[in-house]
């Protein structure tokens, strides 16, 4: 047996020998060459991301005044619009205290800031969008580089969001989707880099990206919970996972705090927003009863408020109010409010970007339904089919590929919980869940652009298991 001296010795001695024999190996440029190509092709995938949504903004030719106003402003838009103008004309945020909802300022801050740049035009704010939307390109691919996916399917994850139409039409649009999604994706992938690399900053990025979605859509609010339960059980080591769960809170947190505090200041109210109470009452309420009694969104906000809201004008107070007004609503229809919010949740997932797609275009629309739940869905289905000639038969095209998306998806979430990630298949399926039911019966396509990456990572995993399976098959015959 060999003295200590001598073992340390022999062991230096095998260590230098195994680094000369690995210096002694040939140089491999396969190696080299197949990093290079997954380089080239993630470049090209941007590039044809960034393409796409050039053609759609040069065909909604939003540089013209009266396209603006027509197209562009429209919705939740105009609101954005005016409450980013305000910012700049008044320095404040007071604009933000009229009206039924009470903003985050996260999404009007970062159109204020681009018009400030552009000389106030509207097109600029698109434009960085479609940079930003394209970029979120890269954080799929990082978040499946996180998940230790290997290189194909990658690429067919990034691929899939490159060309998917909701998302590119989105960005052309002003609405919040596309901000927040890149966001809610970057807190994800540093969150699922935490939970494998173990380290706190991660969680700590992940906290703040999280906390500056939610200043962009408050909807994100209550998804630190899916964040923290999903660490708590977690194999991170004991010390880790409690600095981690500490670091994700208190970043989360002090982000979206000063805004809190604002309020509580103007208001007497520590809250982000009144969008939750007002929401579920005008929106998935109100909806809930047109739909059963065959009546106008109009008319049944009506009844529903009678006089409850005459004089009030502190929006939490008005919240408050609405919340009481939908908690008896939904008590007393319980059934139904049950059946028109699952209804809602399966429309978000069912339409396509027809309407969009068509609306940037420029074309008209044979049939555009505001209230989509009242016909049934094969009675739809019928009239969409009937519809698809006059519409270059774009509506059966992007159902048909929806489908293969969501069976492959379905397919990757099964290889995952079969396999060696089934925390990261509990992540994605609680995340869809929980962006799914929050809109409820409100239910528009855009409102699922920001599970659009997660679903479609999980499509990666089932299109290249399949693809991989037939390759076999057709080696064996």
């Amino acid at each position: 047996m060999p003295h200590g001296g001598d073992s340390h010795r022999l062991r230096t001695v095998l260590s230098v020998s195994e680094g000369r024999a690995r210096m002694a190996q040939p140089f491999d440029p396969g190696r080299t060459r197949g990093v290079g190509t997954t380089r080239l092709v993630l470049i090209l995938i941007i590039l044809a991301a960034l393409g796409i949504r050039a053609i759609l903004f040069v065909a909604l030719e939003p540089w013209d005044t009266d396209v603006v106003e027509r197209r562009v402003l429209t919705d939740d838009a105009r609101s954005y619009h005016y409450l980013a103008t305000s910012i700049i004309e008044t320095g404040t945020f007071t604009k933000f205290d009229s009206g039924f909802y009470l903003r985050t300022p996260g999404y009007p801050l970062f159109i204020a800031g681009t018009y400030l740049l552009f000389d106030h035009h509207t097109w600029a704010v698109l434009l960085l969008q479609i940079i930003i939307d394209s970029l979120t390109v890269l954080v799929i691919y990082g978040i499946t580089m996180e998940l230790g996916f290997g290189k194909r399917k990658r690429l067919i994850a990034s691929a899939l969001y490159a060309i998917a139409l909701i998302p590119a039409v989105c960005s052309v649009k002003l609405y919040s989707e596309t901000l927040f999604t890149f966001l809610f994706a970057l807190s994800m992938m540093w969150f699922i880099r935490g939970l494998k690399r173990g380290g706190t900053r991660w969680f700590l990025y992940c906290g703040l990206a999280l906390g500056a979605a939610t200043l962009v859509r408050p909807l994100a609010l209550s998804f630190v919970l899916v964040y923290l339960i999903v660490l708590a059980f977690s194999k991170v080591k004991g010390r880790t996972k409690a600095v981690g769960v500490v670091a994700l809170f208190l970043a989360f947190f002090v982000v979206i705090i000063p805004w809190e505090a604002r309020n509580n200041h103007v208001f007497g109210r520590y809250a982000l927003s009144n969008l939750a109470g007002t929401n579920l009452c005008r929106c998935n309420v109100a909806l809930t009863k047109a739909y059963a009694e065959g009546i106008s969104l109009a008319d049944a906000r009506a009844e529903l408020e009678g006089t409850a809201l005459a004089g009030v004008t502190d929006p939490f107070e008005r919240s408050d109010i609405y919340c009481n007004i939908a908690r008896d609503y939904i008590s007393n229809n319980t059934g139904v409010f049950a059946k028109y919010h699952a209804k809602g949740c399966v429309q978000t997932f069912v339409t396509t970007a027809r309407g969009g797609l068509f609306d940037v275009m420029g074309r008209p629309v044979v049939r555009r339904d505001d209230m989509p739940l009242r016909a049934g869905f094969i009675p739809r289905t019928i009239e969409r089919l009937e519809n698809s000639k006059d519409e270059y038969f774009i509506a059966p095209l992007l159902a048909t590929g929806q489908m293969i998306i969501y069976a492959t998806a379905l397919l990757g979430l099964y290889l995952m919980i079969r396999g060696k990630d089934r925390l990261y298949a509990v992540l994605f399926i609680l995340a869809i869940a929980y962006f799914t039911i929050t809109p409820g019966v409100f239910s528009l396509c855009r409102f699922r652009i920001p599970v659009i990456p997660i679903y479609l990572i999980a499509a990666a995993r089932g299109m290249d298991h399949v693809v991989m399976r037939l390759k076999r098959g057709r080696e064996v015959s």
